[in-house]
């Protein structure tokens, strides 16, 4: 994934991406009051620093494996100005991406690799 970061700032700054991916509970019911899905389960992939001079763009490939197996599961990539916090959340960062995805098991579903011929 590329993550591509903007400073309008006049002067050069620090970034910090964290790459976290999340597991929510499902919804009670349905409509519009049902409350909120609860976090239930989460994993930090990685953490980048950027470094973007002022008034210019930089995109940066953020590299990670996923550690969680499910459906409906949300990526998010949580950027800060200047360190992260140990723990990052909606709630701290200046800039907060996500995207959701469904990771499987791959060594499940890759082919078996074809038998090499024995030298005879």
């Amino acid at each position: 994934m590329t993550l591509e970061v903007e400073n309008q700032a006049g002067t050069n700054q620090s970034y910090t991406a964290v790459v976290v991916l999340e597991r929510f509970s499902d919804p009670r019911g349905g409509g519009e009051t049902t409350a909120l899905p609860t976090l239930v389960e989460r994993a930090e992939l990685s953490r980048t620093t950027l470094s973007v001079p002022g008034n210019a763009t930089t995109t940066q490939s953020l590299a990670f494996t996923p550690t969680l197996l499910g459906d409906e599961l949300r990526l998010s990539v949580y950027v800060y100005v200047g360190p992260a916090p140990e723990s990052a959340s909606p709630e701290t960062a200046d800039y907060h991406l996500y995207r959701w995805v469904d990771v499987g098991d791959s060594a499940s579903s890759l082919p078996l690799p074809a038998p090499v011929p024995s030298g005879g």
